[in-house]
């Protein structure tokens, strides 16, 4: 997912964290009292959340496209190649290589039948190549932070990127369309994800696809 405009952020490993009690979107008093410490906010990521099922799929202009299940033994590659490209202005999710998607795939939480890929259209690309993937994650209702927040269950989009050589297609929101549908079939009612908030072009996109936002978190230095 590209960011308008470009700039530079903060690590979030070198920021103290502070969220709004949702349904509140508040930030002020955070700003207040991390005001007091001598920390200002300079980082700002937005929760965004909508039900399921969807009922956007293919609606305006929203293309059909055809995803698969990612492959470990044959998309490792490509999937870098795209994320890489697609975030190159992220300081997490950017520059990612293979040993930081080894230790991404490894996590407990991780289902790779969760991780939608979408196959390059374009043969002189060669075999491998994805434009565009999904990566989904189910939050259990039993999940600490999901049961003391009293949340259903939840499915996150939790990565979406597109090669920025298919932008104009709308296969980013085709791709979220289908990490969608597919959080839908594991039985989820409530999907979320997070994004910067001064990325405009994703939160729009986002609220055209049914999401509005339920917290925001300040990032503080």
């Amino acid at each position: 997912m590209t960011h308008d405009p470009p700039r530079t952020i903060p690590e979030a490993a070198t920021l103290v964290w502070c969220d709004t009690e949702a349904p509140s979107t508040d930030l002020s008093e955070c700003d207040a009292r991390m005001a007091d410490q001598g920390a200002q906010r300079v980082r700002t990521l937005v929760q965004l959340r909508r039900s399921l099922p969807s009922m956007t799929t293919h609606a305006g202009g929203i293309p059909e496209v055809q995803v698969r299940t990612f492959d470990p033994g044959h998309d490792v590659q490509g999937l870098l190649a795209t994320n890489n490209a697609a975030f190159d202005w992220h300081p997490e999710q950017g520059r990612w290589d293979t040993e930081r998607l080894e230790r991404a795939l490894a996590q407990h939480w991780v289902d790779p039948a969760g991780i939608l890929v979408h196959d390059s259209e374009d043969p002189a690309l060669g075999d491998g190549h994805i434009d565009g993937f999904c990566w989904t994650r189910v939050h259990p209702a039993d999940e600490p932070d999901i049961a003391a927040a009293g949340d259903p269950a939840l499915g996150e989009i939790w990565v979406i990127a597109t090669d920025p050589a298919v932008h104009g297609t709308r296969l980013g929101p085709a791709m979220v369309v289908a990490g969608l549908d597919h959080l839908a079939e594991r039985g989820l009612r409530v999907a979320n994800l997070f994004t910067e908030e001064d990325n405009r072009a994703a939160l729009s996109m986002y609220a055209r696809l049914g999401f509005t936002v339920h917290q925001r978190r300040g990032g503080y230095r």
